[in-house]
């Protein structure tokens, strides 16, 4: 499985979306589908802790749904672009799991690598 790192807390973390990932994330969105959830120009903030959360989980099993909200709150806070930010790296992890279709999995890596750049300075 693809994963990706994410400074989040104080810490780079893991982040990867399984199909028990998608599978958690999809019964607590509003859309109840993670292909509707991603066609949407702007998510929730509800939709953006849960993906985080449940991507996060599949790497560590001991992070709570209140430190993600918190870090998800500070994360933002440190972005140019803020919570949308975040939004794009979690389009691109969830797109680069190969579980929602192998024929963009090569578009969501160069949105990865772009928005990685940008937050590296690159």
């Amino acid at each position: 499985m693809n994963k990706i790192m994410l400074p989040l807390g104080g810490e780079e973390r893991q982040i990867k979306f399984t199909i028990n990932a998608i599978q958690e994330m999809e019964a607590q969105i509003f859309d109840k589908n993670v292909l509707t959830m991603m066609s949407r120009e702007v998510w929730s903030i509800t939709d953006i802790i849960t993906v985080c959360y449940c991507g996060l989980r599949a790497c560590d099993k001991t992070v709570t749904r209140k430190e993600v909200q918190e870090w998800v709150v500070e994360y933002a806070a440190q972005q140019e672009s803020g919570i949308m930010h975040l939004q794009m790296i979690l389009s691109g992890a969830i797109g680069i799991s190969g579980l929602i279709g192998t024929k963009q999995k090569s578009v969501f890596e160069g949105i990865l690598a772009n928005v990685t750049n940008t937050e590296t300075g690159k």
